[in-house]
This record gives structure tokens, C-alpha cells and sequence, in this order.
């Protein structure tokens, strides 16, 4: 290891260069998820007339972009799987259009079958946030704080990817939903 020496009035080890690789690797690790289906996500969302940056959004908040992610035991014995954490209670219904549970693995799949499922919320619900909530709870759930904390959590994400995506406004967002996205639930 090379000696300590101040560089331009930083201090300098000689490992920064090793140090920098390993994080822009974690970093990579972190988004590849979401980066390497960046198409997916917008074609999941085109076909249901949803928000892209919405819908990864969700998709955040329930696995943090990892695909291959397993929810535990829900009650009625089901469980949620995939990048957008789809509960298995919707498989009876996915089969009948040749989708089985391990091809919710599948990032693109398990993305247009979110949409899928975000888009029923929305067509029962109409209002956007309210949609959400049906999202993370189901459509006959009660537990109206939960869906808020949820809600309030995908809005967080929700505005962090606008701001990285800002060519996508809130009047795409309006076209895409037939709602603005920046209303309160």
C-alpha cells in the first residue's frame, strides 16, 4: 500500500481509484434493475395508458427494483412476487392467459401484469392516489392508513424519478392516467 500524501489539499491513500470502482459497481447493482428494462417499463405502461415513472415507482417501493424479490406469506397463504411484488392470488387469472408463477420472475412479464393490476385499481377507483392504495392493499381493503403510508411512499419515489426524467411532465402524466399525479389521496 502506497503512503498517505495530501494531493491538491485532499488527502490521497492511493486506493481511491479501487474505492470509486466498488461504489460505481454497487451503484450499478442498485439501478440495473430498473435501467436494463427501461423499455419494458415504458411498454407495461403504454398498454395500460399508466405513467412509466409511476409505475416504477411502485415498483421501488415494492422490491427496490430487484426481480427475483418473494413477499412473505400473506394471509389466505398467498404471497407477491417479482419487481412490482405480484400477490399469487391473481394466478388463477394469469393462467388463463399462459402466465405461471415462475414467469413473474421474468422483469418484463411481472411489469405489464403490475400494470395490469394498477390499471383495474385505476378503472374501479378512478383517482390516481386512491388506485395506488388499491394497489398495495387490494380493492376491498379497509386499512385505509397503511395505503396512505404507501401511497405517501410511491409519491416520494414518484417525484424522485421525475426529477431524473424531466421530459416526462406532469401533463404526460395526466395523458397517460386521465388524472394529475400530484394530487394528495
Amino acid at each position: 500500500m502506497s503512503a498517505p500524501n495530501i494531493n491538491n489539499g485532499e488527502f490521497v491513500t492511493g486506493n481511491e481509484p479501487k474505492l470509486a470502482l466498488k461504489q460505481a459497481v454497487a451503484v450499478l447493482i442498485a439501478i440495473l434493475p430498473t435501467l436494463g428494462n427501461a423499455s419494458c417499463w415504458d411498454k407495461a405502461a403504454s398498454t395500460y395508458g399508466i405513467d412509466p415513472l409511476l409505475l416504477r415507482a411502485i415498483g421501488w417501493q415494492e422490491s427496490r427494483g430487484w426481480s427475483r424479490a418473494v413477499g412473505p406469506k400473506l394471509a389466505g397463504g398467498h404471497h407477491a412476487v417479482g419487481v412490482m411484488q405480484i400477490n399469487t392470488v391473481h394466478l388463477p387469472t394469469l393462467r388463463r392467459h399462459g402466465i405461471t408463477e415462475p414467469d413473474l420472475f421474468e422483469p418484463c412479464i411481472n411489469q405489464t401484469v403490475g400494470a395490469w393490476v394498477l390499471a383495474d385499481c385505476i378503472r374501479q377507483f378512478g383517482e390516481i392516489w386512491r388506485s395506488v392504495g388499491c394497489y398495495y392493499a387490494g380493492p376491498r381493503s379497509t386499512n385505509f392508513t397503511r395505503q396512505v403510508a404507501y401511497v405517501q411512499d410511491v409519491q416520494r419515489h414518484y417525484e424522485g424519478y421525475r426529477r431524473q426524467h424531466p421530459v416526462q411532465t406532469s401533463q404526460t402524466a395526466r395523458q397517460k392516467t386521465g388524472g394529475d399525479l400530484h394530487d394528495t389521496p
